[in-house]
């Protein structure tokens, strides 16, 4: 979208076709992203080429002014339209939202990114190459100034990168596109050149092989997703409330959804709610599906380590550790593993429902169960004895276990 609009702001006469359809362009990326004002060092250096080399600059400024209300136009309308939808006070959740990325966006240090910048770097050396010589060359290219200017507008956003928090490999294919146009006069200079041509030619030929890798990797991590998803479906076919990071069940509930991003992460911390254990005690929520290290960390005896040392709460993850049993892969069902000893063990249930008794008999509130009984055990405190081995008590009646091999991967691409 804002690629498109460059265009028309760049190269098309700005009449009233091409002022709607910027604006059209423009608002529509507005309301997708709050990333496009890392765009705005790009648009001011085209528009400034555009007036300096107008014949009528008073006409092209009110034509350019036109254009810039009607991005602003479009934006209205469709956030009025869109605000319909929104259970809460719009503006104020928004107000919220852009309060909240200037605290985290930019508050990470000098580039707070960079394993992804060398991977970056690794994986397309030819497009750090065009960079450098087109920052190189630029004062010395037969453009005029307002040419260099606009191109220097398209380099800028560049700059992010060394203060930009979530420059993670996906923010690159929005960040590229300018920079890229940007180097095309050097880029047509070194193809002129036969020994460029052929280092710009390997240099592709690389770039296209690690691409294919990437491609077959990304392949794997699809299967996985889709063989737990289908293992989710499978274990409860019926829709019931679950725990994850990403929403990985659509067609579910997802009880909580603030756990999209590191930034969800701080902002669920500086807050101080225990929201998994508050939300337990009025939602029965069978399934987690561990799809993240805070998950990983907390419930299984993994040590991994967090760059960004977002923990949860301890009362929420007393509340997961004791809540949930592994299954199968990353799916997690409510349930608790009893150990054996001579003493009555009280235990918490969080999660109320049916529960089926595995590998040893128990006493529970008084009375005797067999492995294989169906246990009805309602939200609170129970007490526990009998304990003569190992038992666990597996929420549901007899769950199966997916027959499919389950995922040896994490289902998402990493973001370093």
């Amino acid at each position: 979208l804002l690629m498109g609009a460059l265009w028309l702001l760049a190269s098309r006469p700005l009449r009233a076709p091409s002022i709607i359809a910027f604006g059209a362009l423009v608002g529509l990326a507005a309301m997708i992203t709050i990333k496009v004002v890392i765009y705005a060092p790009v648009f001011a250096g085209v528009a400034w080429m555009r007036w300096r080399e107008s014949k009528n600059k008073g006409l092209f400024m009110r034509r350019l002014v036109a254009s810039a209300l009607a991005g602003l136009a479009v934006f209205a309308c469709l956030y009025a339209w869109h605000s319909t939808f929104v259970a809460v006070a719009p503006v104020s959740a928004d107000v919220q939202t852009v309060e909240s990325a200037g605290r985290v966006m930019f508050s990470e240090g000098f580039i707070p990114q960079r394993n992804a910048l060398v991977i970056q770097i690794i994986r397309a050396p030819h497009v750090l190459l065009l960079v450098f010589f087109t920052f190189w060359l630029l004062p010395k290219a037969s453009l005029s100034s307002a040419r260099k200017v606009a191109l220097l507008g398209m380099l800028a956003p560049l700059v992010s990168v060394l203060i930009y928090r979530n420059s993670y490999p996906y923010f690159y294919v929005f960040l590229l596109p300018p920079l890229l146009a940007a180097t095309t006069p050097i880029m047509d200079v070194a193809l002129k050149r036969s020994g460029m041509a052929i280092l710009a030619g390997l240099m592709v030929v690389v770039s296209v092989m690690i691409s294919f890798s990437e491609a077959s990797s990304g392949y794997r991590i699809l299967q996985g997703q889709k063989r737990t998803i289908a293992a989710a479906h499978a274990l409860f076919p019926e829709p019931v409330s679950y725990f994850d990071f990403a929403g990985m069940l659509g067609d579910y509930d997802r009880a909580l959804n603030f756990m999209r991003s590191g930034w969800g992460l701080k902002n669920y911390r500086r807050r101080g709610i225990a929201r998994f254990a508050k939300e337990m005690e009025h939602k029965t929520i069978p399934l987690l599906i561990a799809n993240h290290e805070v998950f990983t960390r907390i419930i299984s005896d993994k040590e991994i380590r967090s760059e960004e040392n977002l923990d949860l709460f301890e009362e929420d993850a007393e509340a997961l550790r004791e809540g949930y049993i592994h299954h199968w892969g990353l799916l997690w069902v409510a349930g608790r593993h009893i150990p054996p000893g001579h003493e009555p063990l009280r235990v918490n249930i969080r999660i109320p429902g049916f529960y089926t008794l595995e590998d040893s008999s128990l006493r529970i509130d008084g009375f005797v169960h067999q492995p294989g009984e169906l246990i009805m055990l309602e939200r609170g405190h129970h007490l526990i004895e009998g304990r003569n081995a190992p038992a666990t008590l597996r929420w549901g009646d007899h769950l199966s276990t997916p027959s499919a091999t389950a995922p040896g991967t994490n289902p998402f691409q990493p973001l370093y």
